[in-house]
């Protein structure tokens, strides 16, 4: 995925920032296009959890829930849960790249 070759490859800048906040928004753009029952949406969870990594305003965030909580709908499992966890404290940590608040989450999660 782009949006995480561009937060591993480059430093954090100003047009980093920029670029990965469109990349989110693509990323939801597509992810919007899956119906909630749809077979297809099943294999959204790990896009999620990236573009929710990435994700810089509430808008993004907020759909980034609501995807969880559908995926959760069709698959009960722990991870689902666990990946809203992580996301809710990287977005409140706020400080430095997405990276390295997944590092201080001190969280250790296979999301795929």
């Amino acid at each position: 995925m782009h949006v995480f070759a561009l937060q591993v490859l480059t430093p954090s800048s100003p047009s980093t920032v920029s670029k990965t906040d469109e990349l989110v928004d693509e990323i939801i753009t597509h992810i919007a296009s899956f119906e909630p029952g749809s077979v297809f949406f099943k294999g959204v969870f790990w896009p999620v959890f990236l573009a929710g990594a990435a994700a810089t305003n509430e808008r993004q965030r907020e759909f980034i829930r609501e995807t969880l909580r559908n995926i959760w709908k069709l698959l009960p499992q722990f991870n689902v849960k666990s990946a809203g966890v992580v996301l809710e404290a990287m977005w409140r940590d706020g400080k430095g790249n997405w990276k390295e608040r997944l590092a201080r989450t001190g969280s250790d999660y296979l999301f795929i």
